[in-house]
Protein backbone atom coordinates (compact mmCIF):
# COMPACT_ATOMS: atom_id res chain seq x y z
CA UNK A 1 0.00 0.00 0.00
CA UNK A 2 1.63 3.44 -1.00
CA UNK A 3 2.91 5.04 2.17
CA UNK A 4 0.92 8.33 1.66
CA UNK A 5 -2.67 6.00 2.38
CA UNK A 6 -4.11 6.87 5.61
CA UNK A 7 -6.57 5.34 8.18
CA UNK A 8 -9.57 8.16 8.41
CA UNK A 9 -11.90 7.11 11.76
CA UNK A 10 -11.90 3.37 10.66
CA UNK A 11 -12.73 4.20 7.20
CA UNK A 12 -8.80 1.90 6.07
CA UNK A 13 -9.53 0.98 2.31
CA UNK A 14 -6.60 -0.37 -0.19
CA UNK A 15 -5.73 2.15 -3.44
CA UNK A 16 -8.09 1.33 -6.37
CA UNK A 17 -6.58 0.38 -9.41
CA UNK A 18 -9.25 2.79 -11.33
CA UNK A 19 -9.10 6.52 -9.59
CA UNK A 20 -12.27 8.18 -8.92
CA UNK A 21 -12.40 11.69 -9.36
CA UNK A 22 -12.74 14.01 -6.30
CA UNK A 23 -12.11 11.05 -3.63
CA UNK A 24 -9.31 10.91 -1.15
CA UNK A 25 -6.72 7.83 -1.28
CA UNK A 26 -7.68 7.08 2.14
CA UNK A 27 -10.93 5.89 0.85
CA UNK A 28 -10.41 4.50 -2.00
CA UNK A 29 -11.60 0.37 -2.75
CA UNK A 30 -10.55 -2.43 -3.68
CA UNK A 31 -10.31 -2.33 -7.51
CA UNK A 32 -12.79 -5.72 -8.06
CA UNK A 33 -15.85 -5.58 -9.80
CA UNK A 34 -19.34 -5.39 -8.45
CA UNK A 35 -20.86 -6.44 -11.38
CA UNK A 36 -21.53 -10.33 -10.76
CA UNK A 37 -22.90 -9.15 -6.95
CA UNK A 38 -25.64 -6.67 -8.25
CA UNK A 39 -28.74 -7.98 -8.73
CA UNK A 40 -30.59 -7.82 -12.68
CA UNK A 41 -34.00 -5.85 -12.35
CA UNK A 42 -35.67 -3.92 -14.24
CA UNK A 43 -33.90 -0.62 -15.58
CA UNK A 44 -34.72 2.50 -13.64
CA UNK A 45 -35.57 4.71 -16.51
CA UNK A 46 -37.80 7.88 -16.56
CA UNK A 47 -39.77 9.05 -19.22
CA UNK A 48 -37.58 11.75 -21.08
CA UNK A 49 -40.61 12.57 -23.62
CA UNK A 50 -44.58 12.73 -23.68
CA UNK A 51 -46.28 12.09 -26.50
CA UNK A 52 -49.33 14.46 -25.49
CA UNK A 53 -50.25 15.80 -22.23
CA UNK A 54 -54.10 16.02 -21.47
CA UNK A 55 -55.38 19.14 -20.90
CA UNK A 56 -57.55 18.64 -17.89
CA UNK A 57 -57.78 15.78 -15.48
CA UNK A 58 -61.00 15.92 -13.22
CA UNK A 59 -61.05 15.95 -9.58
CA UNK A 60 -62.34 13.12 -8.92
CA UNK A 61 -59.30 10.99 -10.34
CA UNK A 62 -56.74 11.03 -7.32
CA UNK A 63 -53.43 8.50 -7.48
CA UNK A 64 -52.55 6.63 -3.47
CA UNK A 65 -49.61 8.69 -2.79
CA UNK A 66 -50.00 11.97 -4.31
CA UNK A 67 -51.79 14.07 -2.63
CA UNK A 68 -52.69 17.26 -3.72
CA UNK A 69 -53.73 20.67 -1.78
CA UNK A 70 -53.85 24.53 -2.15
CA UNK A 71 -52.80 25.46 1.78
CA UNK A 72 -53.22 28.53 3.82
CA UNK A 73 -49.83 30.29 2.68
CA UNK A 74 -50.20 29.67 -1.08
CA UNK A 75 -54.69 30.76 -1.20
CA UNK A 76 -52.56 34.47 -0.84
CA UNK A 77 -51.02 34.55 -3.73
CA UNK A 78 -52.29 35.79 -6.75
CA UNK A 79 -54.24 33.97 -9.10
CA UNK A 80 -52.13 34.25 -12.19
CA UNK A 81 -49.17 32.58 -9.97
CA UNK A 82 -51.22 29.69 -8.43
CA UNK A 83 -49.38 27.05 -6.96
CA UNK A 84 -50.56 23.59 -5.87
CA UNK A 85 -48.53 21.30 -3.60
CA UNK A 86 -48.07 17.57 -3.18
CA UNK A 87 -47.39 15.65 -0.72
CA UNK A 88 -46.80 12.24 0.28
CA UNK A 89 -50.34 12.09 2.17
CA UNK A 90 -53.04 14.43 4.28
CA UNK A 91 -51.13 14.01 7.40
CA UNK A 92 -47.98 15.03 5.78
CA UNK A 93 -49.06 18.03 4.17
CA UNK A 94 -50.64 19.08 7.55
CA UNK A 95 -47.35 18.24 9.27
CA UNK A 96 -45.51 20.21 6.50
CA UNK A 97 -47.78 22.97 7.31
CA UNK A 98 -47.70 23.47 11.19
CA UNK A 99 -43.75 22.79 10.52
CA UNK A 100 -44.08 19.80 12.45
CA UNK A 101 -42.12 16.98 11.93
CA UNK A 102 -42.92 14.55 8.68
CA UNK A 103 -44.70 11.28 10.06
CA UNK A 104 -43.63 7.59 8.59
CA UNK A 105 -40.97 6.76 5.42
CA UNK A 106 -40.36 9.66 3.07
CA UNK A 107 -42.20 9.87 -0.24
CA UNK A 108 -40.08 12.10 -2.19
CA UNK A 109 -41.15 13.82 -5.18
CA UNK A 110 -39.96 15.91 -8.05
CA UNK A 111 -41.66 18.06 -10.50
CA UNK A 112 -40.69 18.61 -14.63
CA UNK A 113 -40.57 22.37 -16.19
CA UNK A 114 -42.82 22.96 -19.07
CA UNK A 115 -40.99 22.79 -22.12
CA UNK A 116 -43.57 23.70 -24.82
CA UNK A 117 -42.60 20.33 -26.72
CA UNK A 118 -42.63 16.90 -25.75
CA UNK A 119 -39.17 16.66 -24.20
CA UNK A 120 -39.71 16.50 -20.55
CA UNK A 121 -37.44 18.73 -18.50
CA UNK A 122 -37.74 17.08 -14.74
CA UNK A 123 -35.98 19.09 -11.74
CA UNK A 124 -32.50 18.26 -10.50
CA UNK A 125 -34.05 17.80 -7.42
CA UNK A 126 -35.97 15.37 -4.79
CA UNK A 127 -37.45 16.37 -1.43
CA UNK A 128 -40.79 15.11 0.58
CA UNK A 129 -42.96 18.03 -1.59
CA UNK A 130 -42.88 19.76 -4.91
CA UNK A 131 -45.02 22.09 -6.36
CA UNK A 132 -46.58 22.69 -9.93
CA UNK A 133 -47.64 25.59 -11.46
CA UNK A 134 -50.71 26.72 -13.40
CA UNK A 135 -49.17 28.05 -16.59
CA UNK A 136 -52.97 28.21 -17.75
CA UNK A 137 -53.23 31.66 -15.88
CA UNK A 138 -51.23 33.43 -18.35
CA UNK A 139 -48.68 33.76 -16.37
CA UNK A 140 -45.30 34.55 -17.73
CA UNK A 141 -46.86 34.69 -21.38
CA UNK A 142 -46.56 30.82 -21.23
CA UNK A 143 -50.71 30.24 -20.91
CA UNK A 144 -51.29 30.02 -24.90
CA UNK A 145 -48.39 27.71 -24.70
CA UNK A 146 -48.72 25.33 -21.52
CA UNK A 147 -51.80 24.28 -19.92
CA UNK A 148 -52.60 23.75 -16.08
CA UNK A 149 -50.96 20.01 -16.32
CA UNK A 150 -48.00 18.86 -15.41
CA UNK A 151 -45.94 16.10 -14.70
CA UNK A 152 -44.66 14.68 -11.70
CA UNK A 153 -42.75 11.82 -10.25
CA UNK A 154 -42.81 10.34 -6.46
CA UNK A 155 -40.03 7.70 -5.21
CA UNK A 156 -40.04 5.52 -2.17
CA UNK A 157 -38.68 2.83 -0.31
CA UNK A 158 -41.19 0.25 -0.44
CA UNK A 159 -39.62 -2.07 1.47
CA UNK A 160 -35.93 -2.89 3.51
CA UNK A 161 -34.09 -5.91 4.78
CA UNK A 162 -30.43 -5.97 5.99
CA UNK A 163 -28.83 -6.76 2.54
CA UNK A 164 -32.42 -5.79 0.09
CA UNK A 165 -34.05 -2.59 -0.49
CA UNK A 166 -37.58 -2.41 -2.94
CA UNK A 167 -37.99 1.09 -4.43
CA UNK A 168 -41.23 2.53 -6.07
CA UNK A 169 -41.06 5.31 -8.97
CA UNK A 170 -44.43 6.42 -10.33
CA UNK A 171 -45.26 9.35 -12.17
CA UNK A 172 -48.69 10.72 -12.93
CA UNK A 173 -50.24 13.95 -14.25
CA UNK A 174 -51.26 16.36 -11.79
CA UNK A 175 -53.92 19.24 -12.77
CA UNK A 176 -52.98 22.75 -11.19
CA UNK A 177 -56.44 24.17 -11.61
CA UNK A 178 -58.79 20.50 -10.68
CA UNK A 179 -56.13 19.14 -8.60
CA UNK A 180 -56.89 16.07 -9.88
CA UNK A 181 -54.47 13.39 -10.51
CA UNK A 182 -53.52 10.64 -13.53
CA UNK A 183 -51.33 7.70 -12.97
CA UNK A 184 -49.03 7.06 -16.20
CA UNK A 185 -46.63 4.53 -14.99
CA UNK A 186 -45.26 2.61 -11.73
CA UNK A 187 -42.34 0.56 -11.41
CA UNK A 188 -40.79 -1.20 -8.81
CA UNK A 189 -36.67 -1.66 -8.80
CA UNK A 190 -34.63 -4.21 -6.33
CA UNK A 191 -31.38 -3.08 -4.90
CA UNK A 192 -29.02 -5.27 -3.31
CA UNK A 193 -26.66 -3.47 -0.38
CA UNK A 194 -23.49 -2.91 -1.59
CA UNK A 195 -22.26 -0.93 1.16
CA UNK A 196 -22.52 0.32 4.66
CA UNK A 197 -20.54 3.88 5.86
CA UNK A 198 -20.38 5.72 9.08
CA UNK A 199 -23.51 7.41 9.84
CA UNK A 200 -26.09 5.29 8.63
CA UNK A 201 -24.90 5.97 5.28
CA UNK A 202 -25.98 3.48 2.79
CA UNK A 203 -25.17 2.27 -0.88
CA UNK A 204 -27.54 -0.24 -3.09
CA UNK A 205 -27.20 -0.97 -6.35
CA UNK A 206 -28.60 -3.11 -9.74
CA UNK A 207 -27.97 -3.59 -12.96
CA UNK A 208 -29.93 -4.25 -16.43
CA UNK A 209 -28.22 -5.25 -19.78
CA UNK A 210 -26.08 -1.93 -20.41
CA UNK A 211 -26.29 -0.24 -17.16
CA UNK A 212 -25.51 -0.07 -13.39
CA UNK A 213 -28.04 2.16 -10.92
CA UNK A 214 -27.08 2.96 -7.62
CA UNK A 215 -29.01 4.38 -4.91
CA UNK A 216 -27.57 6.17 -1.84
CA UNK A 217 -29.59 7.02 1.36
CA UNK A 218 -28.81 8.04 4.72
CA UNK A 219 -30.88 6.69 7.33
CA UNK A 220 -32.75 8.88 10.11
CA UNK A 221 -30.68 9.01 13.72
CA UNK A 222 -32.79 8.06 16.07
CA UNK A 223 -32.49 11.93 18.17
CA UNK A 224 -32.64 13.26 14.76
CA UNK A 225 -35.96 15.38 14.46
CA UNK A 226 -35.77 16.74 10.99
CA UNK A 227 -33.44 15.27 8.19
CA UNK A 228 -29.76 16.80 7.96
CA UNK A 229 -27.52 16.91 5.04
CA UNK A 230 -28.15 17.06 1.48
CA UNK A 231 -26.83 14.60 -1.09
CA UNK A 232 -25.33 15.92 -4.13
CA UNK A 233 -24.31 13.48 -7.35
CA UNK A 234 -22.04 14.70 -9.85
CA UNK A 235 -21.63 12.15 -13.10
CA UNK A 236 -18.37 12.74 -15.11
CA UNK A 237 -17.84 16.08 -13.20
CA UNK A 238 -21.59 17.71 -14.29
CA UNK A 239 -23.89 17.83 -11.91
CA UNK A 240 -27.23 14.94 -12.40
CA UNK A 241 -29.43 15.53 -9.21
CA UNK A 242 -29.61 16.18 -5.61
CA UNK A 243 -32.13 15.37 -2.85
CA UNK A 244 -32.73 16.66 0.75
CA UNK A 245 -35.46 15.72 4.09
CA UNK A 246 -33.83 12.68 3.72
CA UNK A 247 -34.64 11.79 0.12
CA UNK A 248 -32.35 9.29 -1.66
CA UNK A 249 -30.42 9.75 -4.99
CA UNK A 250 -30.53 7.42 -7.58
CA UNK A 251 -28.19 7.27 -11.00
CA UNK A 252 -27.53 5.16 -13.84
CA UNK A 253 -23.67 4.32 -15.23
CA UNK A 254 -23.16 2.81 -18.40
CA UNK A 255 -21.44 -0.68 -18.59
CA UNK A 256 -21.07 -1.10 -22.53
CA UNK A 257 -17.67 -2.21 -23.69
CA UNK A 258 -15.54 0.91 -24.33
CA UNK A 259 -17.09 2.70 -21.79
CA UNK A 260 -15.06 5.01 -18.73
CA UNK A 261 -17.83 6.93 -16.43
CA UNK A 262 -17.07 8.21 -13.11
CA UNK A 263 -19.81 9.55 -10.53
CA UNK A 264 -19.36 11.09 -7.16
CA UNK A 265 -21.92 11.17 -4.32
CA UNK A 266 -20.95 14.32 -1.63
CA UNK A 267 -23.05 14.57 1.49
CA UNK A 268 -22.58 15.64 5.07
CA UNK A 269 -22.97 12.47 7.56
CA UNK A 270 -24.06 12.15 11.03
CA UNK A 271 -21.77 10.37 13.05
CA UNK A 272 -23.13 11.08 16.67
CA UNK A 273 -25.75 12.72 18.35
CA UNK A 274 -26.23 13.76 21.85
CA UNK A 275 -28.12 15.71 24.24
CA UNK A 276 -26.41 19.38 25.56
CA UNK A 277 -25.88 19.75 29.04
CA UNK A 278 -29.02 21.29 30.11
CA UNK A 279 -26.76 23.00 32.82
CA UNK A 280 -25.56 25.46 29.86
CA UNK A 281 -29.00 26.83 29.74
CA UNK A 282 -28.79 28.42 32.89
CA UNK A 283 -25.76 30.33 32.34
CA UNK A 284 -25.99 34.09 32.58
CA UNK A 285 -26.04 35.41 29.32
CA UNK A 286 -27.26 32.57 27.87
CA UNK A 287 -30.85 32.25 26.67
CA UNK A 288 -33.36 29.58 28.07
CA UNK A 289 -35.75 27.81 25.83
CA UNK A 290 -37.13 25.59 28.35
CA UNK A 291 -41.11 25.56 28.25
CA UNK A 292 -42.18 26.92 25.00
CA UNK A 293 -39.41 25.26 22.99
CA UNK A 294 -38.99 22.25 25.57
CA UNK A 295 -36.98 20.25 22.73
CA UNK A 296 -35.59 23.10 21.22
CA UNK A 297 -31.77 23.24 20.28
CA UNK A 298 -31.42 20.39 23.12
CA UNK A 299 -29.27 18.14 20.67
CA UNK A 300 -25.82 18.39 18.97
CA UNK A 301 -24.48 16.08 15.80
CA UNK A 302 -20.96 15.31 15.32
CA UNK A 303 -21.07 15.40 11.36
CA UNK A 304 -18.33 15.14 9.10
CA UNK A 305 -18.46 15.53 5.14
CA UNK A 306 -18.29 12.37 2.91
CA UNK A 307 -17.34 11.60 -0.68
CA UNK A 308 -18.52 8.19 -2.48
CA UNK A 309 -16.84 7.77 -5.78
CA UNK A 310 -18.05 4.80 -8.67
CA UNK A 311 -16.38 4.57 -12.24
CA UNK A 312 -17.94 1.85 -14.37
CA UNK A 313 -15.05 0.95 -17.13
CA UNK A 314 -14.73 -1.73 -19.80
CA UNK A 315 -11.47 -1.80 -21.83
CA UNK A 316 -10.19 -3.95 -24.16
CA UNK A 317 -8.18 -6.27 -21.46
CA UNK A 318 -11.30 -6.81 -19.42
CA UNK A 319 -13.86 -9.34 -20.14
CA UNK A 320 -16.36 -7.74 -18.10
CA UNK A 321 -17.62 -4.76 -16.95
CA UNK A 322 -15.48 -3.38 -14.02
CA UNK A 323 -17.59 -1.61 -11.07
CA UNK A 324 -16.48 -0.20 -8.07
CA UNK A 325 -17.20 1.90 -5.09
CA UNK A 326 -14.94 4.14 -3.15
CA UNK A 327 -15.05 6.81 -0.34
CA UNK A 328 -13.35 8.72 1.62
CA UNK A 329 -13.94 11.86 4.17
CA UNK A 330 -14.44 15.26 2.48
CA UNK A 331 -13.58 17.41 5.10
CA UNK A 332 -12.74 17.60 9.30
CA UNK A 333 -15.37 16.88 11.75
CA UNK A 334 -17.90 19.76 13.22
CA UNK A 335 -20.38 20.08 16.21
CA UNK A 336 -23.63 20.70 14.56
CA UNK A 337 -26.83 21.84 16.48
CA UNK A 338 -29.63 19.57 15.51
Amino acid sequence: MNKHVTRAAGLALALAAVAVPGVSAAGQASPTSLIDKLPKSAKLALPTSVSSMPKSIPATEKVEGFFTEIPEHLKRQPDNYKYVMISGSKEQAEARNRGAQLPGAPTCFTASYPSGGTEVNWSGSLSQSTTVQNYAKQNYGYGGQYGSVQLVRSERVVKETADKLSYEVKVAYVDAETLGVRLVSSSTTEFSLVKELPGKLKVWGTKADDQVTFLVRREKHEKERFHFGALTVMVNGSHSTSSSEGCPVTFNLKTGKGVAVSAVVQTETVLEIKGVNDDESEKPGVLSLHGALPAFGQNEARVRPVRIGFSSTWMSKDTKPVVTVSHGWAGKERTQPI
